[in-house]
């Protein structure tokens, strides 16, 4: 369990820290994290953050490389200085998934690996965030006392009109349970592989012929509370702790140091999933607190 005593004060600026474990796999002892994580300053009052879940062999070699490849192409495309007349957040954001697919599906290693990929524009002077996701990553926005979600992502996975379109192109969708957790998965037709939990990931070039996506879900102007957190995680952490669990314990961290709260919580979650007796995931966090009232007035 989470003790629970409040901040001392909420930070006079936008700080983020991130932290990442590796899992463990009982049939793979030489198991190393496949997930990254991101947290870019685009100047005084706007930064990126990102959580990168890499699966497959080479998954994390390829969650890296969308990392690199987002804080090399960022400070062009998102920086505080630039033109706000120039293309909409949305097209950028999606191109940027588009440009990432292609570069890591260009290498080879890509055909049975891929990632999730959730960031966020974080832009206090304008009060808001713009983020974009696929795959299930989630990234939640809460109140100062985490008593209040905001805001939260919906997960990619393979249902509704994101199974339609996956079938529609022939791809195969069974029900499997993996490491104790049951979801449906998309296949090559008649073949046991690769067995992708989720209907929109970078990467993946064998299924992404049949239907998998890497559109991101694009999210604009979600409202920044003053003094507030964002916590983006992979599903090491979320199917582990709940989203209000998280926000709560964030919010909380007595020392307001976001590095630690991200720690507290990723260990928590990895706790959790050793309690529950067999493997554990990757679990990756990237907590940011957001300026009080007072800081985003005297700018």
């Amino acid at each position: 369990g989470f003790a629970i005593a409040p901040r001392e004060h909420p930070p006079r600026t936008l700080v983020a820290g991130t932290h990442t474990e590796a899992g463990r796999k009982e049939s793979r002892p030489e198991w190393t994290n496949q997930d990254a994580c991101l947290t870019l300053p685009l100047g005084s009052s706007r930064m990126l953050v990102g959580v990168f879940d890499g699966h497959g062999d080479h998954g994390g070699m390829i969650a890296r490389a969308i990392r690199d490849l987002i804080v090399k192409l960022a400070p062009s495309l998102f920086g505080e200085d630039l033109d706000p007349a120039g293309d909409p957040l949305p097209d950028m954001l999606t191109r940027l998934f588009r440009v990432a697919h292609e570069g890591v599906s260009r290498g080879g290693l890509a055909e049975l690996s891929g990632s999730t990929a959730a960031l966020a524009i974080v832009d206090t002077a304008a009060g808001v965030l713009t983020c974009a996701h696929v795959g299930d990553s989630r990234l939640v926005v809460a109140s100062a006392d985490g008593g209040q979600i905001f805001f939260e992502t919906t997960d990619h996975d393979i249902e509704g009109e994101e199974e339609q379109r996956i079938t529609e192109a022939g791809g195969d969708v069974r029900d499997r349970t993996v490491s104790g957790v049951s979801s449906r998965r998309v296949f090559l037709p008649g073949l046991e592989y690769p067995g992708l939990a989720m209907a929109r990931s970078i990467g993946d070039a064998q299924v992404h012929g049949y239907g998998v996506i890497p559109e991101p879900t694009v999210t604009v102007g979600v409202a920044l509370p003053p003094g507030g957190v964002v916590v983006v995680g992979s599903d090491g952490v979320w199917d582990q702790v709940s989203p209000q669990e998280a926000v709560a314990h964030v919010a909380t961290a007595a020392s307001g140091d976001p590095e630690e709260a991200a720690r507290s919580l990723v260990q928590e979650a990895q706790a959790r999933w050793l309690q529950g007796g067999g493997d554990v995931d990757d679990a990756s966090a990237v907590v940011v607190y957001l300026p009080s009232h007072e800081e985003t007035q005297t700018r």
